[in-house]
């Protein structure tokens, strides 16, 4: 959600975007949907943080791509931010997580680390069969 706030042209394609999250996730009960939902549609951004029990500010980010940071860099501590609040990851044997983090921090390229992360997807000790699919 945070590269995709990030690139959201205007509010309207921020709402459509966590109305499709927040529908489509197995992972939010059907109260919970309903309540996210209602704060979303009536625009209460302030409220959403709150209630979806985090600490992301989507209008913060929204708009953020253009002529702002460098967009690899960007690209790369969101992955970093993905693997280092996994908690399939976080079962990973301290060594394995550093050889991870170490291999993510030396990619200099979008292509680079998307290369890393479709390998280590193939060799994941945290995945089935199924779940590499």
């Amino acid at each position: 959600l945070h590269e995709s706030c990030r690139v959201a042209p205007d509010e309207s394609a921020l709402k459509d975007l966590f109305l499709d999250a927040v529908a489509g996730s197995p992972y939010v009960s059907d109260e919970a949907r309903n309540s996210l939902a209602e704060i979303i549609l009536c625009n209460q951004w302030s409220n959403l943080p709150a209630a979806a029990q985090c600490d992301f500010d989507p209008l913060g980010r929204r708009g953020t791509n253009p002529g702002r940071g460098d967009p690899f860099e960007e690209f790369r501590s969101m992955a970093l931010a993905v693997f280092s609040k996994s908690r399939k990851v976080a079962r990973l044997p301290i060594d394995r997580r550093r050889e991870i983090g170490t291999a993510i921090l030396s990619t200099r390229t979008r292509e680079d680390l998307m290369e890393l992360m479709m390998v280590s997807f193939e060799v994941a000790q945290t995945l089935d069969g199924d779940s590499r699919l």
